[in-house]
């Protein structure tokens, strides 16, 4: 059983966070690395089961806030190879992307999410905004950018901080 590295405490088998103190299971422990293969194990058995996408998703989101991108992105790419429709998955994988400075893989993503999206969403435009000015293609990150403006400034505020 996993302790917490903060206050010591056993840890449930599947906890990411410990109850006690808050603090977050270190993505390089080899508890966390054994639960990973776990859950990785059982989306091979059970693809379609959500619960397990979705503690694959907070193991993905726990290791880009630590600033482990390679492991943030080798888990959205798991979880996209097992169920393509996992938009979350796209945008979590285009922004671990975009972080590593990658802006064609990052972009490819995005497109493909705005494109099963049904309808538009400020923060796909955003990061499609993003890429094409990084790859310097600016007339089309300026197109982007005027969608922007379609959005109530509150959900473009919520999305710049």
């Amino acid at each position: 059983m996993a302790q917490c590295s903060q206050c010591g405490k056993s840890l449930p088998s599947d906890a990411f966070v410990c109850p006690c103190c808050d603090s977050r299971l270190e993505a390089a422990a080899p508890e966390f690395q054994a639960r990973l293969e776990a859950l990785k194990q059982k989306a091979r058995n059970d693809p379609m089961n959500p619960q397990i996408y979705a503690e694959l998703m907070e193991m993905a989101s726990l290791c880009g806030e630590m600033g482990d991108l390679n492991r943030t992105i080798l888990i959205y790419r798991f979880i996209l190879d097992k169920n393509t429709q996992q938009t979350e998955a796209a945008l979590g994988l285009g922004q671990a992307l975009i972080a590593k400075g990658q802006y064609e893989e990052a972009l490819e993503q995005f497109l493909s999410v705005s494109n099963q999206s049904p309808a538009p969403n400020p923060l796909i435009d955003l990061m499609l905004c993003e890429c094409y000015y990084k790859l310097e293609q600016f007339d089309t990150a300026w197109e982007y950018a005027k969608r922007l403006d379609q959005y109530p400034i509150q959900a473009i505020r919520k999305l710049i901080e």
